[in-house]
């Protein structure tokens, strides 16, 4: 067994997150050593509670982390550990980075350069849908990098307007070999074409509530900004704006026009949070990013 198999068996055990993955790590000097470790070496650890010791003895005799690293292999998914160059350094930065991260479609770092996030509500506005998908496409033009979480409306229309004219990076809550929502499959194919579909979840692992909330800081983490188009105060794309505040992210809002589905933008204007943006210059202008001369010009007008 190699490093990254031990790192694959140590992420299938069960509450055993990123942060105690990495201490096992520092403490038995390898991942190879830390899954080899015996139940009375880990339970001297301190916050090695008695569920995760019990999960620990059986979870290391089944191979399941095998079938994973097989399947892996069959659909051309690449691994790639916290340890590895190829691995987005911006996202070493978050306290509970993922100590491992699937994907298909990255094939450099320069994918990582200049990234904003878009997000907002699943019960999208047709106003919102535009908006988002006309901000995408111009970021992308401007040689920005697009990122979101695939789900249904506003994800859906960023990464849209961004394969129109550039690159786009979707991270997802569940496995890369169970697309969510299924409808958005073809979506994620496109993506793969030229930027990357990432999750820190084994392939097969299906879209779950708590996921998709730890989706949302590598969302956030990978980007320069989050860029907030609409939402209720009480939803996922405002978690993730919360998120982006507490990893001192640059934070814009659109101006809704929706008032329930613009609660959330309201919200972050009055905390005095986040800046209000209409169109992609000011979000370029506001990151102080010189867009490609050769769309300077193209940028749209304020919607």
């Amino acid at each position: 067994m190699d490093e990254l198999e031990a790192l694959v068996a140590l992420t299938q055990i069960p509450y055993l997150g990123s942060v105690k993955i990495r201490l096992l790590i520092n403490y038995f000097g390898s991942a190879v050593n830390a899954l080899q470790a015996e139940v009375g070496e880990v339970a001297m650890l301190r916050g090695f509670g008695p569920q995760l010791l019990s999960a620990w003895g059986a979870s290391k005799a089944h191979d399941q982390w095998q079938r994973n690293l097989e399947l892996a292999a069959k659909e051309g998914v690449q691994l790639i550990p916290y340890t590895s160059d190829l691995y987005p350094k911006q996202l070493l930065k978050v306290p509970d980075f993922p100590v491992l991260l699937y994907n298909k479609g990255l094939r450099d770092n320069t994918l990582f350069s200049n990234v904003v996030a878009i997000v907002g509500t699943r019960l999208a506005s047709e106003y919102g849908k535009e908006l988002a998908e006309t901000l995408a496409c111009d970021l992308a033009a401007a040689g920005m990098t697009v990122i979101s979480g695939l789900a249904k409306g506003i994800d859906s229309a960023a990464h849209r307007g961004a394969l129109k004219t550039g690159k786009t990076i979707a991270v997802l809550g569940s496995g890369l070999m169970h697309i969510y929502p299924r409808e958005n499959s073809c979506l994620a194919e496109q993506i793969t074409q030229t930027g990357a579909l990432l999750s820190e979840f084994s392939l097969m692992a299906p879209p779950e509530r708590r996921n998709f909330l730890l989706r949302n800081r590598i969302v956030s983490g990978l980007a320069q900004a989050v860029v907030l188009i609409e939402a209720p105060e009480k939803s996922g794309a405002m978690h993730t704006m919360r998120i982006g505040w507490s990893q001192g992210k640059k934070l814009f809002v659109t101006p809704g026009r929706d008032d329930e589905k613009s609660q959330g933008n309201r919200l972050l204007l009055q905390e005095r949070r986040a800046d209000l943006v209409e169109n992609a210059q000011d979000i370029i202008r506001h990151l102080s990013i010189k867009p490609q001369m050769a769309v300077e010009q193209q940028l749209r007008l304020p919607i």
